[in-house]
Parts: structure tokens; sequence; C-alpha cells
């Protein structure tokens, strides 16, 4: 249950971050794009966002060699990109 919960509460993440993100390019004058750290963190995010979605779409099957590897690097990206979420609502 918990792990369709998750599922479902990234997918909404990232559809609400790939909108802000849309809305912010079309709202801000083009010579401003990437002008404040907030800009720029705020892109570094959506790139994390996107690179833990896939992340998750590509999970290693449980008996797979691979799969402690991954679940260390998708706890560590996971809580990156929570940081650096809350990092960017602040600048």
């Amino acid at each position: 249950a918990w792990f369709r919960f998750h599922r479902a509460l990234l997918a909404a993440a990232l559809m609400l971050s790939v909108a802000g993100f849309t809305l912010a390019f079309f709202m801000v004058d083009e010579s401003r794009h990437l002008a404040s750290a907030h800009s720029i963190m705020g892109v570094a995010l959506l790139a994390a966002s996107l690179l833990q979605g896939a992340g998750g779409a590509l999970r290693p099957a449980k008996s797979a060699r691979i799969r402690p590897l991954w679940r260390i690097a998708h706890r560590l990206i996971g809580a990156s990109t929570c940081l650096l979420g809350l990092a960017t609502c602040i600048t």
C-alpha cells in the first residue's frame, strides 16, 4: 500500500514540477532565465526529479544484483531532491 502511495505522490510532484517550470519559463522574460539562484536551483531540482522518476520507472527486480546499489542511489537522490526543494523555496 505504501509503495502505491509513494509512486502516486512522486508522479503528482513530478507533474506539478513540470507545470511550475513551464509557467515560470513562459512568465519570466528570457533575459532573466537562469539569472538567480532560485531559477538555477529550480532547473537542477527539475532534473533531479526527472532522474528520480526515471529511476523509479526502471527499478530493477528484487533479485537483481544491482538492486542494493539502486536502492542507495534512489534514497540519496530522493533525499537530496527534497533538501534542494526546500532550499529553492527560500531563495
